[in-house]
């Protein structure tokens, strides 16, 4: 047997299990269950050995997007994530992200009213900052969890303001609850 006819029929062999994948019907873990195949992320952006890595955008399988920088397949750096509602209106994300979480400067916008968290973030929730409303309206001041608590102000859009705090109480009849109110000053 020629040496050029074994080397061709190697070569011929290993075409074949190359394209045998292609040739066989492609299966998911949901195949068993009869149900619909199995919705993944799709990525378009920059790699870097494997990962992505750079600027990107994903299109997760809920209908949220993240569009911004990447960094060993994490979001880090500049960017926007579209939280995707059952409603229609969408709550957005646009600030810094450091290992996928939210870190930095950034404003969060609520779809139902158009209401603003602009601050620093902390492990993914604000700290400080200002909560803005549609009208014009504002407060001023710290945030634990998301949430307003200690001194902070108020500045109405009529141009009147209120100084005070949001003070935690433990909600009635429920021992781990706390409930938020605020105690102003004058209005002024």
């Amino acid at each position: 047997m020629p040496a050029d006819y074994a080397a061709r029929q190697l070569t011929l062999a290993m075409l074949m299990l190359c394209a045998l994948p292609m040739l066989l019907p492609l299966r998911t873990a949901d195949d068993e269950d009869e149900g619909a195949p199995k919705i993944v992320p799709v990525y378009e952006g920059q790699y870097s050995n494997g990962k992505r890595h750079g600027k990107g955008k994903m299109l997760y399988p809920n209908g949220d997007t993240y569009q911004g920088e990447w960094e060993n397949d994490k979001m880090n750096g500049e960017g926007t994530y579209i939280y995707f509602t059952a409603k229609g209106e969408a709550d957005v994300f646009s600030g810094t992200w450091v290992s996928g979480v939210k870190q930095g400067v950034g404003t969060y916008e609520f779809g139902v009213d158009k209401s603003q968290l602009v601050g620093n973030w902390e492990a993914g929730a604000i700290v400080d900052g200002s909560w803005r409303f549609p009208d014009g309206g504002s407060y001023e001041g710290k945030f634990v969890d998301g949430k307003p608590l200690g001194e902070g102000s108020f500045k109405f859009a009529n141009g009147y303001s209120q100084a005070g705090e949001y003070v935690a109480s433990a909600a009635e009849g429920d021992e781990e609850a706390t409930s938020l109110s605020w105690k102003g000053g004058v209005v002024a």
